[in-house]
């Protein structure tokens, strides 16, 4: 049960593939930059080693520690900002990734959460993690990603702050925010391949 005195943010999405894919694509720092704008992980994903988010110009992201580990079922995090000082004063969050068979797809749930009421960084997270889920979910299933250009950012980030709701400090959201997004980009690919109308 989440504390009352604790922010969380939980996502959930359905991707069709397998858990064995799915882990590959949330571990392997050569997959990882495929769908997270470049940045990648590193860590040897053992219980107890460090861990770290690194930008692609070598910039340190986050940092944190492997707390559990259990491929490809179970990823929990230990999880600090690092270079917003405002996001990093607020200490270590914990993010829990996990993954249930579901037929020919997986379920797969992030939980990031704090033990502060109205965490910054967990609302900065709750904007991140349904682009990132986008692209990981896309990429997998079409080999393609929800394109980062001005479209993306103006009709993902809406669909993504409609995907989510606040419940006396508790985040949650769907995939629905995704569905909504990848849509409204195919309609506006679509519209904008469609010659004007001859006079």
């Amino acid at each position: 049960m989440t504390s009352p005195t604790a922010s969380s943010f939980v996502y959930v999405t359905i991707i069709r593939t397998t858990p064995a894919q799915l882990w590959s694509a949330l571990t392997s720092p050569q997959f990882t930059t495929q769908y997270w704008f470049g940045m990648h992980c590193e860590t040897d994903w053992t219980a107890g080693s460090s861990w770290r988010l690194v930008f692609p110009d070598g910039r340190v992201a986050d940092t944190g520690e492997v707390v559990e580990i259990d491929p490809p079922k179970r990823l929990v995090l230990k999880w600090r900002n690092e270079f917003r000082p405002e996001l990093k004063s607020e200490g270590y969050s914990r993010c829990t990734i996990e993954l249930e068979p579901m037929g020919g797809a997986v379920k797969l749930t992030i939980t990031h959460a704090m033990d502060r009421t109205e965490s910054k960084f967990i609302e900065a997270v709750s904007g991140g993690w349904p682009r990132i889920l986008s692209n990981l979910k896309s990429l997998l299933e079409t080999g393609a990603n929800c394109p980062e250009n001005a479209v993306s950012r103006r009709i993902c980030a809406p669909a993504a702050r409609l995907g989510r709701v606040r419940l006396d400090g508790v985040t949650q959201a769907t995939g629905t925010a995704v569905f909504r997004c990848k849509s409204a980009l195919r309609a506006t690919s679509a519209a904008a391949r469609t010659p004007p109308p001859a006079p």
